[in-house]
């Protein structure tokens, strides 16, 4: 058989079919192009949140590295360092906290450190240069603009610190600075070697894996994140190491995980959650296909009959295949590029809206060429599996029925004998069940957006206020010291004066209120275990029996607690007396709620009733156990003693009386109070803020107003995200409906002008038509109201059981509210497609269907 190469004469068919088609073009582009911007938003969203996430997480943790080896000697530092497998190393040796008074609200350490030591915590001068000799410094603009120094290069920093107990003040020249973060929680002025060398000349430095000046610290980063410790152990070892030793034998070498990368891996995989997040996903990749296949199944039920008469001519299925893709093909070429560009501006200007639920500023990621190209891809066989099934019907229908075919799907019927006559509303039921794929094809793209917004509004829905205060506010105010929650590894936090607590109490709002006391050790020490042992109150009998030494058990932080503290905590166990419990012969073991308010009760170690003996600063006393009890967030320390290993996640506490007759010196840790009426807040959060800015810097607060603040704004984000994405979703069902009213239309003109030809007049074809569009607006609604319930119960309600704040709230609000709309389009749609195809005449329309 002779071959003939016609494949330029199918090229030049489908450009012919679509010159010829320029109404339909301009909806498939639109449709290519919305179908690319949301699969483009959503790569760039999602890579843009996980980009962003992951780097905000290392910025909150304060460290790009992978691994950190810590309070090392010298020589076990430049041991371990050469090992092979690091592929970056920063180099730090600690000297000490800066104690400068007006820095008491930013935790300020002194370091050397190298370039990649400082790019890798954030803290490299972009403007200026790391310190090179004896007296050069390089730091951030917060610290600078705390001190009153300008940012200049040469300018003169004072310095005030300690070394082995020994205050000290110093003059440096800033060689360097950068742009600052108010939020971090430790920052670093960068010395240079020379500097702490000169200051700890003979002075002892810190024996292996104790804190102290002169500590060596190497952070690292190997070829991959998995399996981090694994690799950690590995270097130990094959430095001469072993993981396995404790703190205080020579072969002990004290090493961490980046916490962004030992959460990710000790929280595991769930299931639920990622199930859940690939359900929404593909019914988001879903929407693209089915206005994509609409469109081009009506265009070839159109074009039919000249497939038919090309088919007569010689043109083989093959070809018609060929001829109905390259349109495809052609329309991406120019929908996907636009919409590449679009979705992906869009979806940067979306990553900063949904990453605004942290302190920090939304980080846009660089352009990632997999972005583009996964979304190219996805858009790309969208369009070919659309176009799959209406080139199938071209190349495979055969001359004869294509001259006859109208795009219905026919098949045996009964006929039908009624009394009445056809019926226009039995008409317009008649003709949705004509071709029923078609028809669930648009009531299912039609639909989508509306679950889209339901599930939306059903999880920020989910949102507890109640929960997400709980967490982080015990009372309306707290009042604390500037340094709790900074993360001090030393653990030391000054504590409140006096004279803020009588300001409060003569605020005319004030209502009621109390103070949390916490012992800490007044000594001089740069050791975390000499401060640990002088801190934590020692439990040395238990039951009358004597407990064991150095036994990590029995060593606990130690509070005391006013009255309208006490009533703040929740019983576990045992009774919760405040008249027994003041007489200052009872302690009560508390424990911080976490993030889902649930304590463990494992990690509490005494019973109501039992008999304990504590030593504190050489003095014991006898206690017996009220009650085990929780607390909400703000009624703890705060400290991080996290160095250590001799810490417990339960403490213990007295009444405020008993324990200032323990520590008659020690200041309150917190002033927790409530204020009256709601509108009292803003009065006393004005007072509050005055008073720590011009008179007590050394405080800070934290109100129950803000966090609702900061809740409703975390809400808003993701209804912003989430309506930027359902309106993409209407955009694509609108269209697609207009589109099937549109087409289905003109390709039934010769069935309509038959209808007017045997009496049915205009009126009665335009009622008709809406009742049509009625219909599919009422079945759109009833399936919007069905896939609503299913996605909201098997997708949103893991997802949002899965977060600390959220309880999942079934809601149909959305749907109800939607409803009205679609009828309105139901109306609307057809009216305006029959008022235009009424104005052709029954002769033009039966002309123009031949």
């Amino acid at each position: 058989m002779f071959q003939n190469n016609n494949g330029a004469i199918a090229k030049r068919l489908s450009v012919k079919c679509l010159q010829a088609s320029r109404n339909r073009n301009m909806v498939a582009i639109i449709a290519i192009l919305l179908t690319t911007i949301l699969f483009t938003t959503v790569f760039t969203v999602g890579h843009g949140a996980i980009y962003s996430g992951e780097q905000q997480m290392l910025r909150q943790v304060g460290t790009k590295f992978d691994a950190e080896y810590k309070f090392l000697t010298e020589a076990q530092f430049l041991k371990i360092k050469s090992h092979p497998s690091f592929q970056n190393i920063g180099e730090r040796q600690y000297f000490a906290l800066a104690e400068n008074d007006e820095l008491i609200k930013r935790l300020v350490e002194i370091d050397y450190g190298n370039e990649p030591e400082a790019e890798g915590k954030y803290s490299v001068p972009t403007t200026g240069r790391m310190p090179e000799s004896i007296d050069e410094a390089a730091v951030d603009t917060v610290v600078l603009d705390l001190l009153g120094i300008p940012r200049e290069i040469g300018a003169e920093i004072p310095l005030v610190f300690s070394v082995n107990g020994e205050q000290r003040q110093r003059k440096v020249t800033l060689c360097g600075y950068w742009d600052g973060e108010t939020n971090d929680d430790l920052c670093y002025l960068w010395v240079s070697k020379d500097f702490i060398n000169r200051e700890l000349a003979g002075i002892p430095l810190p024996e292996n894996g104790y804190s102290g000046a002169g500590n060596y610290f190497l952070d690292v980063d190997f070829s991959t994140h998995r399996n981090l410790q694994e690799q950690i152990n590995k270097a130990r070892i094959d430095s001469g190491y072993d993981p396995d030793a404790v703190l205080g034998d020579s072969l002990y070498v004290a090493a961490d995980v980046n916490l962004v990368y030992a959460s990710s891996k000790d929280n595991g995989i769930d299931i639920k959650m990622i199930l859940a997040v690939l359900g929404l996903l593909v019914l988001i990749l879903i929407s693209g296909y089915l206005i994509i296949y609409n469109i081009f199944q009506i265009s070839v039920a159109k074009d039919i009959r000249l497939y038919g008469q090309l088919k007569t001519l010689g043109t083989s299925p093959k070809q018609l295949r060929i001829i109905v893709r390259r349109q495809g093909l052609i329309l991406s070429v120019i929908g996907i590029p636009i919409g590449l560009l679009i979705g992906y501006f869009l979806g940067r200007l979306l990553v900063p809206v949904i990453m605004n639920v942290s302190n920090y500023e939304g980080i846009i990621p660089p352009p990632n060429v997999f972005v583009f190209i996964g979304a190219a891809i996805f858009a790309l066989l969208t369009v070919l599996i659309s176009f799959r099934k209406p080139a199938k019907t071209a190349a495979t229908i055969s001359p004869i029925e294509a001259m006859r075919y109208s795009g219905v799907e026919t098949t045996k019927r009964k006929q039908k004998k009624s009394k009445g006559g056809s019926k226009i509303f039995r008409m317009a039921a008649s003709n949705l069940i004509r071709n029923p794929r078609k028809t669930f094809v648009v009531l299912l793209s039609i639909s989508l957006s509306t679950v889209l917004i339901n599930s939306v509004l059903t999880f920020t829905d989910s949102f507890q206020l109640q929960k997400f205060i709980d967490r982080d506010v015990i009372s309306d105010f707290v009042v604390s010291d500037a340094h709790y929650g900074r993360g001090n590894p030393f653990g030391r936090v000054s504590g409140i004066s006096k004279s803020v607590i009588h300001a409060i109490q003569q605020q005319y709002t004030f209502e009621d209120g109390g103070s949390v006391y916490y012992h800490q050790s007044d000594i001089e020490t740069d050791k975390i275990d000499e401060l640990v042992e002088h801190t934590l109150t020692h439990i040395t009998s238990y039951n009358g029996m004597k407990t064991e030494e150095g036994k990590n058990d029995w060593w606990r932080q130690f509070y005391g607690m006013d009255e309208f503290p006490f009533s703040l905590l929740d019983v576990l166990e045992g009774d919760l007396d405040w008249e027994k419990f003041n007489t200052g012969k009872y302690v009560i073991e508390f424990s911080p709620y976490n993030d889902y308010h649930r304590v463990d009760i494992e990690d509490y170690k005494f019973n109501p009733g039992d008999k304990i003996v504590l030593e504190s600063e050489g003095v014991k006393r006898e206690y017996e156990v009220l009650a085990r009890a929780a607390c909400k967030r703000g009624m703890d320390s705060g400290v991080v003693l996290g160095y250590s290993s001799t810490t417990s996640s339960t403490f213990l506490a007295v009444s405020s009386s008993e324990f200032l007759n323990n520590f008659p010196s020690q200041p309150p840790l917190h002033y927790l109070f409530n204020v009256g009426e709601r509108a009292d807040f803003t009065k006393m959060n004005s007072f509050l803020q005055d008073y720590t800015e011009r008179i007590e810097s050394g405080l800070k607060y934290t109100s129950k107003q803000t966090v609702e603040d900061n809740f409703y704004e975390l809400k808003r984000t993701y209804n912003i995200a989430g309506m930027v994405l359902a309106a993409i979703f209407a955009a694509i069902g609108l269209l697609n409906f207009i589109n099937v009213i549109a087409t289905g239309i003109l390709s039934r003109q010769k069935e309509f002008a038959v209808m007017r030809s045997i009496g049915m007049t205009k009126r009665q074809l335009r009622k008709m038509l809406v009742i049509e569009g009625l219909w599919y607006a009422v079945i759109a609604a009833i399936l919007s109201l069905i896939f609503s319930i299913v996605t909201s119960l098997l997708l949103v309600r893991p997802i949002a059981n899965s977060i600390w704040f959220c309880t999942f709230t079934f809601t149909l609000n959305p749907v109800i509210i939607v409803v009205p709309f679609y009828l309105l389009l139901g109306v609307l749609v057809p009216l305006l497609a029959a008022t235009k195809n009424n104005r052709v005449s029954v002769v033009e329309q039966l002309r123009q269907a031949e």
